[in-house]
């Protein structure tokens, strides 16, 4: 819920940050923007169909198996003396509602900022690439100039993904803590009974869906790194190349050394600057679950 919250109360700034990233990657805009349009379209598709499907073939399969937790759902709700069929029925809208709240909903946030993040990354890493071949070529005043109010743009962009971002990603990772807690809470309960299985089971696939999709988020963002860590390599290529040029100046040396001085580039996305998406991010909360775990199973 937070999740959600968190992106209505910024919708605004959603939709301006959406109009200047659509203007970068037009710019920036190169053959797989396409075949990634339709991939995107696919994962949301897959994050809506695929657990609705799950939970209600998981409803009749568990719940017409167990007359134990029929009964639970006859305790919550009452039929009186109608059918097995409305129970069956009223379980599967009871589920279809639990599956919005606490899979779809929060899947779509996330495929939001896989799509930010990964669409940002690749039209950035595209920029510096073409501008590195351009200085390679003509290291003229003007290009130079250019390509340095194209990277400034960029870090601008990305400073702006930040600023509305950055609060859903530290979210998504408490997130995955609280989901764990509850797996582990409802497995240290005294009172084992089927609908308390049933919880178990329910909050063990929330878990590894919202873990899951922690880690791509991660894998994802970790790419811009990736991306700057590039960036110095171009950066080494453009130098090899002026010192190469048979025009080369004292005005156009300087000029370099201004250039790269002044795009010098370290982005990396945040959890509300608590910490950096990249993969030792990835072993410090694995290192954390195993913690919680030994200490929870030894209490």
């Amino acid at each position: 819920m937070c999740m959600r919250l968190s992106l209505a109360l910024k919708q605004p700034k959603i939709m301006s940050l959406i109009s200047n990233l659509q203007g970068f990657i037009d710019t920036y805009k190169h053959k797989s923007s396409d075949t990634k349009s339709v991939n995107m379209q696919l994962l949301c598709l897959v994050q809506v169909a695929v657990p609705i499907v799950s939970g209600v073939a998981f409803v009749i399969l568990f719940v017409n198996d167990n007359e134990d937790l029929k009964a639970v759902f006859h305790s919550h709700f009452s039929f009186g003396s109608k059918s097995n069929k409305c129970t069956e029925i009223i379980a599967n809208i009871f589920n279809i509602y639990y599956v919005f709240y606490l899979y779809i909903t929060p899947s779509l946030c996330m495929t939001l900022l896989f799509f930010m993040y990964e669409t940002y990354q690749s039209s950035f890493k595209r920029m510096l690439i073409e501008t590195c071949h351009l200085l390679s070529t003509d290291l003229s005043f003007k290009n130079l100039s250019d390509a340095t109010q194209m990277i400034l743009r960029s870090t601008k962009i990305h400073k702006e993904i930040e600023n509305v971002f950055s609060l859903c990603t530290f979210l998504s990772y408490i997130l995955v803590f609280v989901n764990f807690l509850h797996v582990v809470t409802l497995n240290v309960s005294e009172v084992i009974c089927p609908y308390i299985k049933f919880r178990i089971m329910s909050s063990a696939v929330i878990f590894l869906w919202t873990i899951s999709n922690f880690v791509r988020l991660t894998l994802i963002g970790t790419k811009i790194i990736d991306v700057c860590d590039t960036w110095k390599l171009l950066q080494k290529t453009i130098v090899k190349a002026c010192t190469q040029a048979e025009d080369k100046s004292i005005d156009k040396l300087t000029h370099l050394l201004l250039f790269l001085e002044v795009t010098r580039i370290d982005l990396a996305f945040t959890g509300w600057s608590m910490f950096r998406l990249d993969r030792r991010l990835l072993l410090t909360m694995s290192e954390a679950i195993i913690s919680f775990s030994v200490l929870i199973v030894t209490l």
